[in-house]
C-alpha cells in the first residue's frame, strides 16, 4: 500500500505540471510538402497526420509521407483502425478511408442516402446516422443499423453510452440506439467525459451536466466556440473555433493558454505525455507531462489510469523498452468508474511500461 501511494503521489505531480506547460511549446520538425493538413491523432503507438497526404511519425518530430492524396478532412482512431472522411478525393462526404497501419490506406463506401454524414468513435465501435438510421461498425467496414425517431438527421455527438442525434429543430439522446426522448438541451457538437461529469455544445456554447440529461451552461469572460475536447492525465483542454486552446484541472473554471505568437490551432492530439496542435504553417508540441520516469525502487506496483472509461472494456499492456517491442495483454477488463485506477498486482524491478487500449 505504501509503494501505491508513494506512485500515485509521483503521478499526481506529474499531472499537476502538465497545466503549466501547456504554456511552453517546440516547433517540430515539418517534412517537405506538408500543406493544406487537417487532422491528427495519436495510435498504435504513432502520429498520423491526414489532409492532403497522410502523414506518419513515430515522435511526434520525424515526419515522412504515408500515402499521397488521401485527401481528408477528419481522423479518427479506434479498435486498432486509423479512419479518414470528409473531403473530396480519395474520400467524400459518402467515402471514407481506412488503415490498420497509418501507411496504407483503403477507400470504402458509405450508405448516406445522399447525406453528408460525420463518424464518430464511442470507445467501442464507429457510427453514423443517416434519414432514420444510425449505422455502427466495429471494424468500420462492415455496418448494421438501427431506426431512430427522426428524419433527416445527424449523430451530432457521442460520449460513451450516450447519443445525440438532431435535426435543424430538436436534438434527441439515446443510451442503446432503440430508445429515443427529446433532448431538454440540444447538444449538437464535441462531447467529452471528465472528472464524472459529461460535456457537450450547444447552441449557446459549453454545457455540463452530471447526468447527461440536465445541463447548465459554463460562463466564459469571452465568447468561445468549442471545436474538439481532449483530455490527458488530469488536464481537460479544447480547441476554439477562434483557433485557442484553453485548458482545466476541474472542467468548470477554464485558462486559456499562452501560444507563440501568429499560431492558431488547427487540430490537436494527445498520447498521454505530449500534446502535438497544427497551425498553418507550423507543427508544435508541448510536452504536457514528463515522461522521465523516477527510479522504479523494489516493490513499487505500476499504475494505468483511465479517465472516463465506464462502462467500457479495455485491455492493460506493457512492453519492456518504452519506445519499442511488442504489446503483451496484462489483463482483459471492464471500467466500472469514470476514473478507474489499474494496478500490476507483480512487484516490479524493472522500466516496463503500461497502457490501457480500448477493445
Amino acid at each position: 500500500m505504501k509503494a501505491l501511494k508513494l506512485c500515485l503521489l509521483l503521478w499526481s505531480v506529474l499531472l499537476t505540471k502538465a497545466n503549466d506547460e501547456l504554456d511552453t511549446w517546440t516547433e517540430v520538425g515539418k517534412p517537405v510538402g506538408l500543406t493544406n493538413y487537417s487532422d491528427i491523432v495519436y495510435g498504435e503507438g504513432k502520429w498520423v497526420i491526414i489532409g492532403t497526404h497522410a502523414w506518419i511519425s513515430a515522435d511526434g518530430e520525424s515526419w515522412s509521407v504515408a500515402q499521397k492524396n488521401v485527401n481528408g478532412l477528419k481522423l479518427l482512431y479506434g479498435n486498432g483502425i486509423f479512419l479518414a472522411s470528409g473531403s473530396a478525393g480519395l474520400i467524400g462526404p459518402q467515402n471514407y478511408a481506412t488503415s490498420e497501419d497509418g501507411i496504407t490506406w483503403t477507400k470504402r463506401a458509405l450508405s448516406t442516402d445522399g447525406l453528408n454524414v460525420l463518424i464518430h468513435f464511442d470507445g467501442r465501435q464507429f457510427l453514423y446516422a443517416t434519414h432514420e438510421r444510425v449505422y455502427r461498425s466495429n471494424d468500420a467496414i462492415t455496418w448494421t443499423h438501427e431506426a431512430i425517431p427522426i428524419e433527416r438527421g445527424m449523430l451530432h455527438a457521442v460520449e460513451g453510452q450516450h447519443y445525440w442525434v438532431s435535426n435543424s429543430t430538436n436534438s434527441w439522446v439515446s443510451t442503446n440506439l432503440q430508445q429515443w426522448s427529446i433532448a431538454k438541451t440540444r447538444i449538437a457538437g464535441a462531447t467529452m467525459t471528465f472528472k464524472d461529469r459529461y460535456y457537450g455544445i450547444s447552441n449557446a456554447g459549453l454545457e455540463v451536466s452530471e447526468d447527461a440529461v440536465s445541463w447548465t451552461r459554463i460562463a466564459f469572460p469571452q465568447t468561445v466556440s468549442v471545436r474538439k475536447f481532449g483530455v490527458f492525465g488530469d488536464v481537460a483542454i479544447f480547441r476554439s473555433q477562434a483557433g485557442d486552446l484553453w485548458s482545466s484541472q476541474d472542467g468548470l473554471s477554464w485558462t486559456k493558454r499562452q501560444l507563440p505568437s501568429l499560431v492558431s490551432v488547427n487540430a490537436f492530439a494527445t498520447d498521454g505525455t505530449r500534446v502535438i496542435i497544427l497551425d498553418d504553417l507550423k507543427i508544435l508540441m508541448s510536452k504536457a507531462r514528463s515522461v522521465e520516469a523516477p527510479q522504479i525502487e523494489a516493490g513499487i506496483r505500476a499504475v494505468v489510469q483511465i479517465k472516463g472509461g465506464r462502462g467500457r472494456t479495455y485491455e492493460i499492456q506493457s512492453r519492456e523498452d518504452a519506445a519499442a517491442g511488442e504489446w503483451v495483454t496484462e489483463e482483459v477488463l471492464q471500467v466500472s468508474s469514470e476514473d478507474f485506477v489499474w494496478t500490476d498486482p507483480k512487484p516490479l524491478n524493472n522500466r516496463k511500461v503500461y497502457r490501457a487500449v480500448a477493445r
